[in-house]
């Protein structure tokens, strides 16, 4: 179809005023013009685009809006305080964790910890290096783990520094004895910790491990505490139903009516002697010399042809039943017999020397302490000595029939020499009771048997004796070469309770103790000698307080207040493991990143 078939309508102008005619003939003129058409595609592209990023910016606006409006917002303003306390609350806990991670990696050496003690060096909460001997009574044991369960279980080891008043302990994971399973004598790891130091009362277990060491020291005495306390403390609180008095040292403690206490009682002029069945005496090296034989001999046996008299004296032991004692032996440690001497008759010849006996308890041995040459000491001596004579240093000799030991021959007449060596004595001089009452009796003293003389089997056998000081301290002495008996001044242990105290002048008054009453002795004279009596006590017992040696009370061990914990292995670069996994530097930075957040959410709330 050309151009010359549109009808004059379509060809006809728009009437003046008519812009949607002109626009119609403009776009139908630029129908069939492709340059028109490209600009007019152009514009229409640029008009969306501009159209697109107004829409968008609109609906930035709504959603921002949406956001920021009071009437939108995701967080109420009271949940975002609940947060942020309890962020606030987790920082102030985590605070003294947070506060030892950032210490130095290098440990204070303060060396001894009752040293440092007393220096007051230790603070709360740094990475030391303690010594100290560890107590093995106080060993507790138990397990841990760290928090959240987030590692296994590792089993703890616990234990108190000694000479530290119970102000250090020490928390490890290594035991106190290395070598526990092994054979031999146990071996204690050395007393080096390294590790945090903190208050006791800031841990997790601190009231739960001092409750362990109250019951422990309940049951065992070894745990408990004993103050030393003096006569005078002790008259001044009896009868009061609690009292805070000092001990020796000065340390203040308080006294209830169930406190124990033990009072050491001396009892002037008396002594404890104690003798044991069962203990042996030795004297060594005791010097036995027979005598010389005389030098002008008189007439000669017809049948042997040796003189009959000019021999001089020799030296026995024998055993008899008076004697209780070899203390006679060891004050005198040589024994010399007599020399022939010329007789009183030239025609009768020569005298023999004196013998010398010396008397032992029964049972006790000899045993030569050099050799002898028996051959030549028995040649001319009499009968009975080749089968008693022992040669050998150390092999015992032998009694003869008579049941004597000959332990040193006398010389023959002619001028020859006695035998002289060294023999040692070996015995058990208070085999039984009945012994031991004998020698105690020998003393001459007053005394009491303490134990019922009748029964032999007893091994262990107390007296109380009344001596002077002078004859005691003599015995004392000879306690120096293996003594079987025991001598010191008497003095009696009462055991009781504080409420059982009572104060009468200057005298204290117990009434009542834990293993009854010792007894009070009085003098009496029998045939058998001077003896003490027990004489009978009443409901209470009475003393000076001036008789009071000592005084001990007992205290259930109890962690005093502001001990310490050293926590070995545990240094600064642990804290990222510690107390809990993923540690302590991440969960402080997690739980303050938290808090920023909610106090931006508060902030935008009430910006509106």
């Amino acid at each position: 179809m050309s151009d010359k078939d549109l009808s004059k309508d379509d060809h006809a102008p728009a009437a003046d005023g008519d812009e949607g005619g002109k626009d119609a003939a403009a776009l139908e003129e630029a129908f069939f013009d492709d340059q028109k058409v490209e600009e007019i595609k152009a514009q229409l592209q640029a008009e969306t685009e501009d159209l697109e990023e107004l829409e968008e910016s609109v609906a930035g606006a709504d959603e921002l809006q949406r956001i920021m409006g009071p009437r939108r917002v995701a967080r109420h303003p009271l949940v975002a305080g609940t947060v942020i306390c309890a962020c606030l609350f987790g920082m102030y806990w985590l605070w003294e964790d947070m506060q030892f991670f950032l210490r130095s990696s290098e440990s204070e050496k303060l060396g001894q910890a009752k040293v440092a003690l007393k220096q007051g060096r230790l603070k709360e909460n740094t990475y030391v290096t303690l010594r100290g001997q560890a107590v093995p009574q106080t060993m507790a044991n138990g397990t841990t783990k760290t928090l959240f369960g987030a590692a296994s279980k590792r089993r703890v080891f616990m234990f108190i520094l000694k000479d530290t008043d119970n102000r250090v302990v020490v928390r490890t994971f290594t035991p106190l004895i290395t070598n526990k399973h092994k054979p031999g004598p146990h071996k204690y790891r050395k007393g080096i910790y390294t590790g945090r130091l903190r208050r006791l009362d800031a841990t997790s277990y601190g009231a739960e491990l001092r409750s362990f060491y109250r019951k422990r020291s309940r049951q065992s005495k070894a745990l408990q505490q004993d103050h030393q306390l003096t006569a005078a403390a002790v008259l001044q609180g009896a009868g009061k139903p609690q009292v805070t008095v000092k001990d020796v040292r000065g340390k203040s403690l308080t006294v209830k009516q169930d406190t124990r206490l033990a009072l050491f009682v001396t009892y002037p002029g008396d002594y404890e002697f104690k003798v044991h069945t069962g203990m042996e005496d030795s004297i060594k090296g005791v010097v036995v010399r027979a005598g010389q034989g005389a030098k002008d001999c008189g007439k000669a046996d017809p049948k042997t042809g040796l003189p009959t008299t000019g021999r001089g004296g020799s030296v026995y032991i024998k055993p008899d039943l008076k004697t209780v004692a070899l203390d006679k032996i060891a004050a005198v440690m040589t024994f010399v017999a007599g020399d022939a001497q010329p007789g009183a008759k030239p025609e009768d010849g020569p005298d023999d020397g004196k013998d010398v006996v010396i008397p032992v308890p029964p049972d006790t041995e000899v045993y030569n302490a050099t050799d002898r040459d028996c051959a030549k000491i028995c040649a001319h001596a009499p009968k009975g000595c080749k089968e008693s004579c022992s040669a050998k240093k150390g092999v015992q000799i032998t009694p003869d029939k008579s049941g004597r030991i000959l332990v040193a021959v006398g010389g023959r007449c002619g001028g020859y020499a006695g035998e002289k060596h060294q023999i040692n004595i070996h015995g058990k001089p208070y085999k039984t009771a009945k012994r031991a009452e004998a020698f105690v009796a020998s003393l001459g003293h007053a005394y009491a048997m303490m134990e019922d003389a009748s029964k032999t089997s007893r091994k262990a056998v107390n007296f109380v004796l009344r001596l002077p000081k002078a004859k005691a301290l003599k015995l004392r002495k000879q306690q120096t070469r293996q003594s079987p008996y025991n001598i010191s001044p008497r003095y009696e242990v009462f055991y009781v309770k504080w409420r059982h105290l009572k104060r009468r002048g200057p005298n204290l008054v117990i009434t009542r103790t834990n293993r009854g009453y010792p007894h009070n002795y009085v003098e009496k004279s029998t045939k058998d000698g001077k003896r003490l009596v027990a004489e009978p006590l009443g409901a209470t017992l009475s003393f000076a307080t001036a008789r009071i040696e000592k005084a001990e009370v007992s205290l259930l061990l109890d962690l005093p207040k502001g001990a310490y914990l050293l926590e070995e292995s545990v240094e600064p670069g642990s804290m990222w493991t510690e107390p809990f996994l993923p540690g302590v530097p991440i969960f402080y930075l997690l739980l303050l990143f938290l808090l920023v957040i909610n106090l931006l959410a508060i902030r935008a709330h009430f910006r509106g």
